[in-house]
């Protein structure tokens, strides 16, 4: 079921696009090999290559939008693991959490896109299950409880 809810998730909801997360230069030479894990948005209905995105540092937990096209991600390039979202053309790069040393890790949207739920180590030092609105406000633990909670899927 958990496998079932991520699936295609990665997809724009008009299907024309998807994004990708790969060490390999995906736009120009698929045998370079890169620093960091990079997102690539890749036409899966039109010719054409796939977009870089680089945050910086590594970029990975890549799911789209179901609203609109706006996808959600996690990039170290602030030192540690925080999530952001971008446009598929790369504009609009926008941070959403601010820690010192925890990781907020694993977005994914809610069916409208106006929330993100994703885990953080912040404060407990354990995995909880947080939300968020789409534009980084209203942070909240969600599970708050002793046990670690991770990978949380929104089930569309």
């Amino acid at each position: 079921v958990y496998e079932q809810a991520k699936q295609g998730q990665n997809v724009a909801a008009d299907g024309r696009f998807q994004v990708l997360v790969s060490d390999r230069e995906l736009d120009m030479n698929p045998d370079h090999i890169l620093e960091h894990v990079m997102l690539f948005v890749a036409p899966l209905q039109e010719q054409g290559r796939p977009v870089r995105i680089d945050a910086g540092g590594a970029n990975y937990d890549a799911v789209w939008s179901p609203a609109d096209y706006r996808i959600a991600f996690v990039s170290t390039a602030s030192g540690n693991d925080e999530i952001y979202t971008v446009r598929p053309d790369g504009s609009e790069l926008a941070r959403l959490t601010f820690n010192d040393w925890e990781w907020d890790k694993h977005p994914s949207w809610s069916p409208d896109g106006s929330k993100i739920v994703f885990w953080s180590n912040r404060g407990s030092a354990r995995n909880q299950i947080w939300l968020m609105n789409a534009d980084g406000s209203g942070q909240t633990n969600l599970s708050n409880n002793a046990f670690n909670d991770w990978d949380p899927v929104w089930v569309r």
